[in-house]
């Protein structure tokens, strides 16, 4: 039996060498502690450390990142397109195709992901400015295929003021 550990063990160890495991080491895995508002300033930095993990997507404005795909990250000023059956009555659900948005940000997410978490939204879910490999704004990626800004979803505008038209990035309604 000890042969068995010992090779998940070794197995695991390898994993982490070859970059498999992107979450910094931490005493426990829950969510980081979420930054008070108004306690980050314009760049990505924040009070909260960011942290850099695997994600998938689970519509176009939501990901499930680090071991396990526990954590649930809400893009930063982002509405995207409801999948069907998920746009509750008297909600101004914004317009669009949900799938094409999904396939989108899982196109967006296929690779390492740095998540600057801001705070908390009212469903449990980490709001975040999440970035790729080379530094681009996920919430500004899917401003260019179509998903909606929402002023009232963006903290201090730092998408609009990102995204703004000249910047390089996409257009913000």
């Amino acid at each position: 039996m000890t042969f068995g550990r010992m090779t998940v063990w070794l197995g695991a160890a390898a994993l982490g060498a070859f970059g498999f495991f992107h979450m910094p080491l931490r005493p426990s895995l829950s969510t980081p502690p979420l930054a008070k508002s108004g306690s980050f300033t314009a760049t990505p930095t924040t009070s909260v450390p960011a942290y850099t993990a695997l994600c998938y997507a689970i519509d176009g404005d939501t990901l499930r990142c680090g071991p396990g795909y526990v954590r649930r990250i809400r893009l930063l000023g982002i509405d995207a397109a409801e999948l069907p059956g998920h746009c509750r009555k008297g909600r101004d659900c914004a317009p669009g195709d949900p799938w094409a948005h999904k396939r989108a940000l899982a196109a967006f997410a296929n690779q390492t992901l740095t998540i600057y978490p801001l705070k908390q939204d009212v469903y449990g879910r980490t709001v975040a400015i999440v970035r790729n490999t080379v530094g681009v704004n996920a919430s500004c990626f899917m401003l260019q295929f179509g998903a909606t800004y929402r002023p009232s979803y963006d903290e201090r505008d730092l998408i609009a003021d990102e995204c703004r038209p000249g910047h390089g990035r996409t257009n913000v309604n």
